[in-house]
């Protein structure tokens, strides 16, 4: 009697351990046997990766010698390896809940499902900007490029049996061209007159971005 050897995802449960059989005669059949093997194994689902013994025992036959042949669980990694971020074009001054990008996980399962969460530690200083919603990150607030281009978080990953991985990642701002800037010019009152009037600006500049210029000029 022979244990099978299985395989499963670290952090998921047992699959079901089996047996074959052989060196029956005269068409006969496990059903010969009065009692049936047991099988076990010392794997638990917070087994590290590895390969695991499976110990077969315990069967009985009125006419057959019984022999045993252990197996083996091969237990696989089931923890995220990988946390990416694919960022998207994030402009400054946008409204809160604007879109920044995805994010995406691998591991030794491959149907392994992931859920996302903004966790602290090194690397967290903007965590409070942003939010995760099943897998997209977005904004909570504005972002302002003249005040810091690239904002960084800690995201953690975690898989359906628990299991996760922390990653610091970067998400980098786009600067827009704002509005120049001028203050309000006060009105005046004047009286029919020749002279040349002259009306004080203030406040002028190209906006927040450097190395841009502004031009000024006078309608009626």
């Amino acid at each position: 009697i022979t244990a099978d050897n299985k395989n499963k995802i670290q952090g998921s449960s047992n699959p079901a351990l089996t047996v074959s059989y052989s060196g029956f005669v005269n068409g006969e059949t496990s059903n010969v046997l009065t009692q049936q093997p047991v099988t076990a194994t010392s794997v638990t689902s917070s087994s590290t990766p590895g390969n695991y013994p499976i110990s077969v025992a315990g069967a009985n036959a009125a006419n057959y010698d019984i022999t045993y042949i252990s197996g083996v669980i091969t237990v696989s990694p089931g923890s995220p390896t990988s946390i990416t971020f694919t960022q998207g074009v994030l402009f400054e001054n946008q409204p809160a809940a604007s879109s920044a990008g995805t994010l995406s996980s691998t591991s030794g399962d491959p149907v392994a499902t992931y859920s996302y969460t903004l966790v602290s530690g090194s690397g967290d200083t903007d965590n409070s900007l942003f939010d995760i919603a099943a897998n997209k990150l977005s904004t909570t607030a504005p972002l302002n490029y003249e005040a810091k281009q690239v904002y960084s978080i800690r995201v953690r990953s975690t898989t359906a049996y628990g299991l996760s991985l922390e990653k610091q990642l970067n998400i980098n701002l786009s600067d827009v061209n704002e509005m120049p800037t001028m203050s309000a010019v006060s009105d005046q009152n004047i009286c029919y007159t020749t002279t040349m009037q002259s009306s004080p600006v203030s406040g002028i500049t190209a906006g927040p971005e450097s190395g841009q210029t502004v031009n000024l000029s006078v309608s009626s």
